[in-house]
């Protein structure tokens, strides 16, 4: 999200791709339920797509 707003994107109420504006520019805590919904399915999808890559994730206790 940083990476977003140092390119000039903002919050605003309403979405609006030429002022770079949307309201899911927040902190993750103030996002709506379902947006944190979204956001955890795509990480949980992570480990399928770096096997569908080639890759592999290991776990290394420290």
């Amino acid at each position: 999200m940083a990476d977003k707003v140092r390119n000039g994107r903002a919050y605003s109420e309403v979405k609006d791709n030429a002022k770079k504006e949307h309201p899911c520019i927040l902190p993750y805590t103030d996002l709506p339920e379902i947006e944190k919904a979204k956001d955890r399915g795509s990480v949980l999808r992570y480990p399928t797509h770096v096997q569908a890559a080639g890759y592999e994730i290991e776990f290394i206790k420290p």
